[in-house]
């Protein structure tokens, strides 16, 4: 199955009529963004993108003025920290009867009526579920399409060749693969997007393109890695100096520490040289020779 299937699907639907709103989860890097404007534009679907924060006055004459257009809420998670847009987008979406948007307590503003019915659609991309107001959100997401991109490794990798477009960028995501566990929620396009930059650069540049991706790809550590190096290195590091470390820099219980050791080791992002008494912890594997 295409993970992009639903999407598409989804997309389709909202630009027909069937819906007024989607509402798309995913992890960053998935390509969301890009495959909902491909979409759209193979659909020729009047739309326009908005990024950023905005005041709720503002949203409101945002609103107003591509009233009738899908519009696409990209990069701006925040407004749904706040109850007052949560309201406003309840409105928007409301699946019965007309979607009759007020102003409220907003600020004035020339041109902008105090209410008007709303007759576009959105699409709310976003990469998490916040905490707050949880319910609220499932509420909203309820009355429209809700999709979740859930994509495994191998999909990442099949979408990544699909991408490539030459031999070069081929050999790229060849060399990017072999390093997808120890990249882990960083294996993603984006991630191929950047290493094809600085294939570009380093060879503008005369250098070794390997290396110059190195480089960028050693920052690119998941939060395991990156306190175990925060502690030690890349030397290896007494298991219980790591559980002080993450006691006094992270404000764990010693059962708390000890937990999260063993839960990162089992699934690879740490390694152990296997001893109880001279317990070792490292980011690489310890050969057989250094565990005897």
């Amino acid at each position: 199955m295409n993970p992009y299937e639903p999407l598409d699907r989804a997309v389709e639907l909202l630009v027909r009529g069937d819906f007024n709103s989607l509402w798309i989860l995913g992890k960053a890097g998935l390509g969301k963004s890009y495959r909902t404007d491909m979409k759209l534009k193979e659909l020729n679907a009047d739309y326009v993108v908005f990024r950023g924060d905005i005041s709720d006055a503002y949203l409101y004459e945002f609103l107003y003025n591509n009233n009738g257009r899908i519009i696409v809420f990209r990069d701006v998670a925040k407004l749904l920290r706040r109850l007052n847009c949560i309201d406003t987008f309840k409105a928007l979406t409301e699946t019965t009867g007309k979607r009759i948007i007020s102003r409220k307590t907003y600020a004035e503003h020339e041109g902008v009526p105090d209410e008007f019915e709303f007759t576009g659609k959105i699409i709310f991309e976003i990469n998490d579920i916040m905490k707050r107001y949880r319910e609220d959100l499932k509420a909203l997401f309820s009355r429209g399409l809700f999709v979740e991109l859930v994509f495994s490794k191998e999909d990442i990798k099949k979408i990544m060749y699909q991408i490539c477009q030459s031999k070069e960028q081929k050999r790229i995501t060849d060399y990017i693969v072999k390093k997808a566990d120890a990249l882990g929620d960083n294996f993603n396009l984006r991630t191929q997007s950047m290493c094809f930059k600085l294939y570009e650069a380093a060879k503008r540049d005369n250098r070794d393109w390997k290396k110059e991706i190195d480089l960028f790809l050693s920052t690119q550590i998941s939060e395991p890695k990156k306190l175990l190096y925060q502690a030690a290195g890349e030397k290896p590091i007494k298991r219980m100096e790591f559980v002080r470390y993450l006691m006094l820099n992270k404000g764990w219980s010693y059962a708390t520490a000890e937990r999260k050791i063993r839960d990162w080791l089992v699934i690879g992002e740490i390694y152990s040289n296997g001893l109880k008494k001279q317990s070792l912890l490292s980011l690489k594997p310890f050969d057989s020779k250094s565990t005897n």
